[in-house]
């Protein structure tokens, strides 16, 4: 048994054996876990920090946090004993203070301490989102304007562009549960994001007011162009609803499923084109992705046109990055881990492929639809849109999580160290 093994089974004299043999504390596990942050009882914890665990760690979480979490106040002393760091983050943008409960407590004032100390605050500002990481990114119609998130979406950071990028405000959207989006259209007022049970709104002209459509599922989303009608894509299914009333008003379940096996699992992924008569859904299910693309007709419902298939099945899967470029001729999926794929939007038939391993990827064209932007773990790749050849490789950003484009302001992307505008 190793020490992972040891401490995630509550075996304490298992653990010590182990610890009696040299066993590494810092070693981590396929999660990137420490031996410490897998422990779930309080006197395993503290005898890996007796015994010089590493307090701190460059997980989702911490060791922190997670003391504080369950409520083991004398391991959370012990770690502050040894330079765990009061100031750090979550997933979810807390503080490890932020995590306790509410009322006077004598660790909130300890770790309160430190950070005046430091000359640290407990507030998120503006200076600590300049250079961190931004995981999306939307840009308002026809103003200088962007929208991120940080922090799983719990955190919206609201930018100007010019005559320079700089974070403006910042806005607490939620708690401890992801908040996927945003999701702007070209013209439309609205942003859409996606949370655990329901879609929220939030007006451009007023950011911080959000109203949710109870009526509506929630899962992928995708805007139409003008904002008029807004695609969700979930667990083996689709449907189009209005924004303003969260009322559907077409779906997959208006198909003649006799020629048509259907949707896949919960990486369904609409995107709809630039003229808004077409939605392509990036589909998965079981190791195999595939496309389909779908016609708006004139009364508002959905036709099928075709699925393109994978065709090695079992191979890789629909990350949930879909784009068709501007003229609407070709449609791009990033298929992970392995690959860019094109498809021509009128017949289905495969345009090229750009072989990329990275274990994420974000697609944008630019405004002239010749080159094809691929955001991966360690910066972006500059594609041939036609051909798919590689044009060039931006490294000095980090690692791009998201890309955007606007006529009015070029190309932006949410980074590892911040917002960036490319120049491609």
């Amino acid at each position: 048994m190793d020490l992972h093994s040891a401490v995630a089974s509550g075996d304490a004299d298992a653990v010590r054996a182990l610890l009696a043999t040299g066993a590494a504390l810092s070693s981590t596990d396929e999660q990137g876990c420490t031996p410490l942050e897998v422990a779930r009882d309080p006197d395993i914890a503290r005898l890996l920090i007796s015994a010089g665990a590493p307090v701190r760690t460059h997980g989702l979480t911490s060791p922190l946090h997670r003391a504080v979490e369950f409520g083991w106040t004398d391991v959370a002393e012990m770690l502050l004993d040894r330079g765990a760091d009061p100031s750090s983050r979550d997933e979810y943008g807390d503080l490890p203070q932020d995590l306790l409960p509410s009322g006077p407590s004598v660790l909130r004032e300890r770790m309160a301490r430190r950070l005046r100390y430091h000359g640290q605050s407990a507030r998120l500002g503006l200076d600590d989102v300049t250079n961190g990481t931004q995981q999306t990114v939307a840009i308002r119609p026809h103003r200088s304007e962007a929208l991120t998130t940080m922090y799983r979406g719990t955190v919206l950071v609201r930018w100007e562009l010019e005559p320079r990028i700089k974070p403006l405000e910042i806005l607490r959207a939620g708690t401890r549960s992801e908040l996927r989006g945003p999701e702007g259209s070209v013209t439309g007022s609205l942003v859409a994001f996606a949370g655990p049970k329901t879609v929220q709104l939030r007006q451009w002209a007023a950011i911080r007011l959000a109203h949710e459509l109870p009526d509506a599922p929630t899962g992928s989303l995708a805007m139409s162009p003008d904002g008029t009608h807004l695609a969700i894509g979930g667990d083996q299914r689709l449907v189009i609803v209005d924004p303003q009333s969260g009322a559907i008003v077409a779906g997959d379940h208006e198909l003649d499923h006799a020629d048509w096996e259907g949707l896949g699992d919960s990486r369904v992924t609409p995107r709809f084109s630039p003229d808004g008569r077409t939605i392509a859904v990036a589909n998965s299910m079981r190791g195999s992705w595939w496309l389909t693309v779908l016609d708006i007709t004139g009364d508002g419902h959905l036709r099928h046109r075709y699925d393109r298939r994978d065709p090695q099945p079992w191979s890789s899967e629909v990350s949930g990055a879909i784009r068709f470029s501007p003229d609407g001729e070709l449609v791009v999926m990033w298929v992970h881990p392995t690959a860019v794929i094109a498809t021509r939007t009128a017949t289905g038939e495969a345009a090229w492929t750009h072989k990329l391993e990275s274990a994420s990827g974000s697609l944008c064209f630019t405004g002239d639809g010749r080159t094809l932007a691929v955001g991966t773990s360690s910066g972006v790749s500059w594609l041939d849109a036609n051909t798919g050849r590689p044009r060039g490789r931006e490294t000095t950003f980090g690692a791009v999580h998201d890309l955007a484009y606007a006529d009015h302001c070029g190309m932006l992307a949410a980074t590892s160290t911040g917002l960036h505008r490319l120049l491609g």
